[in-house]
């Protein structure tokens, strides 16, 4: 991938992860069940708490797909606000698990320019 483009892809990171952290920060104040918990078992229970979130995100997004597979007009705008709520505990999670922005871009040019990239952008 160019490196302006990587460049950009960083500065869109670091600014998720601010915005992320500030609006949903992982505090006792905001989850009373973590305190006295040690550091890694904060990081065990914030990563699970991340993960059933995206479940269930993932089973609304099934659930409207299951309508439109029963005859329902497929409701595209919750798809999207669905799939952006996914984004969000994606990208909570992985400030969770420490990624940094250097981390996600060498991850992700890894990932767009090797082979499961390529069979994300071939048309066949």
């Amino acid at each position: 991938m160019e490196q302006e483009k990587l460049k950009t892809l960083q500065e869109s990171f670091e600014l998720l992860k601010d915005l992320v952290g500030k609006e949903t920060p992982l505090t006792v104040e905001s989850y009373p069940v973590v305190e006295g918990m040690t550091d890694y078992q904060k990081q065990l229970f914030f990563i699970k708490h991340s993960l059933h979130y995206a479940g269930m995100t993932v089973g609304k997004l099934n659930g409207i797909l299951h309508e439109a597979d029963h005859g329902e007009k497929l409701e595209v705008e919750k798809l999207k606000q669905k799939v952006v709520s996914l984004m969000f505990t994606c990208y909570k999670l992985s400030f969770t698990l420490g990624i940094t922005p250097e981390e996600f871009v060498k991850d992700m040019d890894e990932l767009l320019m090797g082979e499961l990239g390529k069979s994300f952008l071939s048309i066949e």
